[in-house]
């Protein structure tokens, strides 16, 4: 069997799951054959004895609807799906059509998803956690430099409002969108950002993954489905009423003489899955040739 590992490897919230759940099975990565970007699948070769991963929170948003059709229509190659999330654009009340999930789910063996939203709405029966960004992100700790008045704007172009978001981005330190390249150092490079910031302002409901993953407190300023759902579910932040808000928000935690409360990161919870995956994997090994490792039941 070989593990072929599907992700956003351009949008960070992403590459931050994957990076985790690299850790988490970093003893079984010598079967993960390829990893792939979502959006370049159509020249892809699945052998029915392969199994593939697909991981990284947002990948349920309706631009990667091709991609969900393409590993629906395979029929036979079984599917695990890891800290993956609903990404619900203002004008739809869903992410990926559910229509097309149903038709793939007969062949997932195991799901994650990162809250209850993603799997009512999916019917996956699936284990629920805190996406497995947290897993690499709990040992890259917020710098010790970083100042309380550091705050970090991550931007989301496609749902905010031009000028709410350059009044936001004025009220910031520093800001991203999570897949603009930052220098000659791409996504990877967008860590630093938040290591040194006290406070997130996001957008992205990955802002406030990250955020949380770090122990940084939040504020939403774009308070959608899924934002709504994580603040349900781990809080740690705070959910502006509006975008024109925040700059109110951001005056409160400054002058607050509090830490703010962490969101609620269950470590265990996430590594609950990662010893299913590893059982999954185990009873389904056959002997294959994975280059210079030959691996055996």
């Amino acid at each position: 069997m070989r593990i072929i590992f599907f992700t956003d490897s351009r949008d960070f919230g992403s590459y931050a799951a994957a990076k985790g759940i690299r850790k988490l099975i970093a003893g079984e990565s010598r079967f993960i054959a390829r990893t792939l970007d979502c959006e370049n699948f159509r020249h892809v070769k699945v052998n029915n004895d392969d199994l593939i991963l697909v991981a990284g929170g947002g990948l349920l948003s309706p631009r990667l609807e091709p991609f969900w059709g393409w590993l629906a229509s395979l029929r036979l190659t079984p599917v695990v799906l890891w800290g993956v999330g609903v990404s619900v654009p203002a004008s739809r009340t869903t992410g990926v059509d559910p229509e097309i999930i149903k038709k793939l789910r007969p062949r997932i063996l195991a799901a994650n998803v990162r809250d209850d939203l993603t799997n009512e709405m999916y019917g996956l029966g699936a284990h629920v956690s805190f996406c497995p960004s947290a897993v690499w992100l709990s040992g890259l700790k917020p710098e010790k430099t970083a100042k309380k008045g550091t705050i970090l704007f991550v931007d989301n172009p496609g749902l905010l409002a031009r000028k709410d978001a350059e009044l936001i981005g004025r009220l910031c330190g520093s800001s991203t969108d999570h897949s603009s390249p930052l220098g000659s150092l791409g996504v990877p490079g967008l860590l630093p950002l938040y290591r040194r910031a006290s406070l997130v302002v996001t957008a992205r409901v990955e802002g406030a993954i990250i955020a949380s993953g770090l122990g940084l407190p939040y504020i939403a300023c774009l308070p959608d489905m899924a934002m709504i759902e994580f603040h349900r579910m781990y809080a740690g932040g705070t959910l502006a009423k509006s975008p024109g808000s925040v700059q109110d928000l951001i005056k409160d935690h400054l002058e607050s003489p509090q830490a703010p409360e962490p969101g609620r990161v269950d470590l265990e919870k996430i590594s609950e899955f990662a010893e299913k995956f590893r059982k999954i994997l185990y009873e389904s090994l056959t002997p294959v040739d994975l280059g210079s490792c030959s691996v055996r039941r």
